[in-house]
């Protein structure tokens, strides 16, 4: 197993945590290095099958390009980028690089 998709809820609230474990520290900085400053922001895409089995499909999403992040938080793992809400969205993203799991985390 090398990624695992949480769905957590707080109230009324409601987020999606991924946590990804790759096999070395260096495969992590380097994904890191290549796009974790860059988040895609989801886009819903309309499909709906109807009881006549035909199929109705929206037009697809215009592409958006990945919002760039320059803000971090200090002293939060090893490397981090947040983003204080896009779009629509009040709510915000967190990446994060956390180092060997054997090492001790303050």
């Amino acid at each position: 197993m090398d990624l695992c998709l949480f769905r957590i809820r707080l109230g009324a609230d409601s987020g999606h945590i991924a946590v990804r474990i790759l096999p070395a520290e260096e495969d992590a900085r380097s994904i890191f290095a290549s796009d974790g400053d860059k988040f895609i922001a989801p886009v819903a895409h309309l499909s709906v099958r109807h009881t006549g089995g035909s199929v109705t499909v929206g037009s697809p999403p215009a592409f958006q390009p990945p919002i760039a992040s320059t803000e971090t938080l200090p002293a939060l793992g090893d490397e981090n980028h947040i983003w204080r809400g896009y779009g629509n969205n009040a709510r915000g993203v967190l990446k994060m690089r956390g180092g060997p799991l054997n090492r001790p985390f303050c």
